[in-house]
């Protein structure tokens, strides 16, 4: 089972959409770079909104301080890839300190490691030659499937960004990232891959994000997070990281109703009971006293 790496950029407009029909008619043995849907890239207009927004994110927090501090979210069908459904997990993080060169820590995990094919997903952070590269698990039952690198972005330390894994017509898997550069936020496509079938990394795990024992330590702050079952996502794709530049902790209008969102971690109201927070692997009731 191959998977393409797909195209970078794409003319807008009509060119834009013969494209995309013409992506899904081809198969490709080559890898191209990039994403077929791919968003505008460039500085949001600045608000006073995004200022508080990113103030509360500050203050509704989660502190990671290595292997052992995480979330933990009770497995169900709302945190699964479905069969002919799209995804998006969402995920609001600030870093105390980049990787150093060499390292790679996780972000979250959710996957069957006492299986043979170790069907699940993932989002970890590679620091190699090229900068601080985001990398993606993505595998089925079948064993179909891996961890799948994407390009490398800007991470600045103690300043939040977002990473949003989307997978769209159960065949690509892209990767966009909100940059907090100063107070002007910045959308940006990492990269997509295009299955050539159906990859479903359904699992019977919980779903852990935060400081977990594999890779190197994580020392950062947890925000909002987000796992959604949109309709039409790729349709919707731009509208979804327009709100989310100006009202990070608002769940856009296209994913509302759709899944979870996290938007205060010291209040999970009717997720109360499925999600628990970690303090050096041993159970916290309320880590926000």
């Amino acid at each position: 089972m191959s998977a393409e790496l797909l195209a970078t950029t794409m003319p807008k407009g009509l060119a834009r959409l013969l494209g995309l029909i013409a992506l899904y008619g081809l198969s490709f043995s080559v890898p191209i770079l990039g994403l077929w849907f791919l968003l505008r890239s460039g500085d949001a207009v600045y608000t006073d909104q995004i200022s508080k927004e990113k103030s509360a994110l500050i203050e509704k927090s989660f502190s990671i301080h290595g292997a052992g501090d995480y979330l933990r979210i009770s497995n169900s069908e709302d945190i699964q890839p479905q069969p002919n459904k799209d995804f998006m997990f969402l995920l609001w993080f600030k870093l105390h300190k980049i990787p150093k060169q060499g390292e790679r820590v996780f972000l979250a995990l959710k996957y069957d490691k006492d299986s043979n094919a170790r069907q699940g997903y993932g989002l970890a952070l590679e620091h190699d030659s090229e900068g601080l590269r985001p990398l993606v698990y993505w595998q089925n039952s079948e064993g179909q499937g891996r961890w799948y690198s994407f390009s490398p972005f800007t991470a600045i330390p103690k300043e939040w960004m977002l990473l949003s894994v989307s997978f769209l017509d159960s065949k690509i898997l892209g990767l966009h990232v909100i940059e907090y550069l100063g107070e002007k936020p910045k959308v940006k496509v990492l990269g997509g891959y295009r299955f050539d079938s159906a990859v479903i990394p359904q699992s019977a795990s919980d779903l852990f994000i935060g400081g977990l024992s594999n890779g190197d330590p994580l020392k950062a702050k947890l925000g909002g997070f987000g796992i959604f079952h949109p309709k039409q996502l790729a349709a919707d794709l731009n509208s979804i990281f327009e709100e989310l530049e100006l009202a990070p902790l608002v769940a856009p209008a296209k994913l509302k109703g759709s899944g979870i969102w996290i938007q205060d971690l010291s209040d999970l109201g009717d997720y109360s009971k499925s999600i628990s927070f970690y303090k050096d692997r041993k159970l916290v009731e309320n880590p926000f006293n």
